[in-house]
């Protein structure tokens, strides 16, 4: 079973917990984590997770292998980046970055870590 952490609490997580939680025969949200345990409760009550107010710890977890980044876009790249160095795929939602350079340094930090990198576009 895949172990998932999404990070956010807006509706954006909500839509990708509601998502996850129709495939809980292949991944399980273990967490979520946003700024606040009063977003993250709400979001978790979508899909049966853990409820945290701490984004890193989240990241660092060994239950969780992939991320699913539904944060403001300035939060992306730091986000992304220590994802990817805690060994997780990323799935990412759009846009990738406010920037050229932190898209660039997304996608470097997703090759230094051969792990996988998904962008949620409709």
């Amino acid at each position: 079973m895949i172990g998932v952490a999404i990070l956010g609490s807006g509706f954006m997580a909500r839509t990708h917990a509601a998502a996850w939680a129709e495939h809980a025969d292949r991944a399980e949200v273990r967490v979520v984590a946003s700024r606040t345990i009063e977003g993250a409760a709400k979001v978790a009550e979508v899909c049966g997770a853990e409820a945290s107010d701490d984004l890193l710890a989240t990241l660092t977890r060994d239950d969780i292998q992939v991320v699913d980044i539904c944060l403001p876009t300035p939060l992306h790249r730091p986000i992304a980046e220590a994802a990817f160095a805690a060994g997780c795929d990323v799935l990412l939602e759009k846009p990738i970055a406010l920037t050229i350079e932190d898209a660039e340094a997304i996608i470097a930090a997703r090759d230094a870590s051969d792990r996988k990198l998904l962008l949620g576009f409709v």
